[in-house]
């Protein structure tokens, strides 16, 4: 049996910042607060022929202007891949792609007169499944071609329904 070989690597990523202007002009904000933080993670794997390469981004943030009336959110994001190959030849693996991804709160359009919601957790969630050939010249480069991909759309927010509307 040959030896599993595995890597993880990742960076996380938590900023925090504020800002404070006198005598501000149009378009700035007296006051300004914000956090946001970014986690990236892959887990590699690789035993015999087959590899197996997982990708997590997750992403969150916030900022809170005089202006706002309270915090916002600036950032969300949650992207997860997970790909599968079987090594064909030195170079060259059959591989299969997932990808998922979504968002873990509402996001809203602002306007003068108040706020629409426009996102919220799967609406929209994407889920992708694809076949193909992965290049692999060396462990720090991968060219994914996939000639069979399929992708859904899922809208699981009730205020986003019916799914067609008739006007």
């Amino acid at each position: 049996m040959k030896k599993t070989a595995g890597k993880k690597t990742g960076t996380f990523i938590l900023t925090l910042n504020q800002g404070a202007l006198r005598n501000w002009i149009a378009g700035g904000e007296t006051n300004t607060l914000g956090i946001t933080s970014i986690l990236n993670y892959n887990i590699n794997h690789k035993k015999g022929k087959c590899t197996w390469n997982n990708y997590f981004d997750l992403a969150f943030g916030f900022q809170n202007a005089s202006s706002f009336g309270g915090f916002r959110k600036t950032d969300d994001r949650i992207d997860i891949t997970s790909k599968y190959g079987y090594q064909f030849s030195k170079q060259w693996y059959t591989a299969f792609l997932a990808n998922f991804n979504t968002q873990a709160l509402a996001g809203y359009a602002y306007t003068d007169s108040g706020k629409t919601k426009i996102s919220n957790l799967l609406t929209p969630g994407k889920i992708l499944l694809s076949a193909g050939i992965d290049f692999r010249p060396d462990t720090h480069f991968s060219l994914f071609a996939s000639p069979l991909t399929t992708r859904w759309i899922l809208k699981n927010d009730k205020d986003f329904f019916p799914l067609i509307s008739l006007v």
